[in-house]
């Protein structure tokens, strides 16, 4: 729990293997189911989503008393549903994620002590956040805000800053936005906490690119990718490096925003994130005068958006059948 708090996530497996093997050898069912579930975020936070799925899916299925211990034991092992969002939605299964995090974002049940209901509101904010359902993350920032003010959970408090800012951004008030957004990062820098950075750090430069802020933007997009890469591997880093190619692009480094582009769709492939894909092939695909070649760019897309199986009325995918038709690749209904 201290290494990913400090967002040293490939720390994480080596102790959740160990948590394993003692579970196993005492026959623990309860530390078994727990193992599982601490084994499924550690692979979900450095990037191995399938793995994270299997592990999730089998704590859902410990036994029933595991879910009623004190939370301090093990984290997330008594809601596997909590990561189990993101998952499903990095896999490219949108519409499952989106029914998991709903259910996940609802008010806590009577096991659930008042640190994991923080945690169960960000990451299901999460999903509501990839899908642009910003009266979703609206409605559960203002919960999560007022959550953690009533039992002093400062860290939480600069999420829901970070966040709220995030929101103010995408509803046209940038300034007030990048404010909050700024000092939410301060704040969680200062403490130390790490978890959540790269995801505000993310929001805090598209929200600088808005307010016409391009070097600044490409600046942090830089430094929080050498940040995180200076601490293992991590989910994000393909939406990052399309982000930075996204910025690139605008400052007219074409060259540099293609490399960036094809270096998240080919780490989106490494950890089966079709998600991140999907957005990396659109930004591919409107990407002008490629090296590679139009063509490329159209097959690209038009190979990650025939994967999907569900979702097709979420804001990436309508996006993406739409720029799909415009560039002469019409997808039927």
């Amino acid at each position: 729990m201290c290494y990913r708090r400090a967002g040293f996530f490939s720390r994480l497996l080596p102790v959740a293997r160990r948590v394993q093997a003692i579970a196993s050898d005492i026959a623990d069912p309860i530390g078994i189911a727990a193992a599982h579930g601490l084994l499924g975020v550690s692979h979900h936070l450095v990037g191995n989503q399938p793995e994270a799925r299997i592990h999730l899916e089998a704590s859902s299925r410990g036994p029933a008393e595991s879910r009623h211990i004190n939370a301090s034991h093990f984290g997330f092992h008594h809601d596997p549903k909590i990561p189990l969002a993101r998952v499903l939605w990095l896999l490219g299964y949108p519409d499952k994620a989106i029914q998991t995090a709903t259910k996940v974002a609802k008010e806590p049940t009577p096991y659930q002590d008042p640190v994991t209901f923080c945690i169960a509101l960000i990451w299901a904010m999460s999903v509501f956040q990839w899908t642009r359902d910003w009266a979703s993350v609206k409605e559960c920032t203002g919960r999560l805000i007022a959550h953690a003010e009533r039992h002093s959970l400062e860290p939480f408090q600069a999420v829901g800053l970070g966040l709220q800012g995030e929101v103010l951004v995408v509803r046209g008030e940038a300034g007030r936005g990048i404010d909050l957004l700024r000092d939410s990062l301060s704040r969680m820098h200062a403490d130390r906490y790490e978890l959540y950075t790269a995801e505000i750090s993310c929001a805090y430069a598209a929200s600088l690119v808005r307010a016409g802020h391009l070097d600044h933007a490409l600046e942090t997009m830089t430094d929080v990718i050498t940040s995180v890469t200076s601490r293992g591997e991590s989910f994000m880093m393909p939406e990052m490096l399309r982000l930075k190619g996204e910025f690139l692009a605008q400052a007219g480094d074409r060259c540099g925003a293609e490399d960036c582009f094809r270096q998240s769709i080919g780490l989106a492939d490494q950890q089966s994130a079709l998600s991140w894909r999907l957005r990396a092939a659109m930004s591919f695909a409107r990407l002008p005068n490629r090296r590679g070649g139009r063509n490329e760019a159209r097959s690209e897309l038009v190979r990650t958006y025939a994967q999907f199986h569900e979702g097709y009325s979420t804001a990436d995918l309508k996006s993406a059948k739409l720029l799909l038709n415009n560039i002469g690749q019409p997808i039927a209904c």
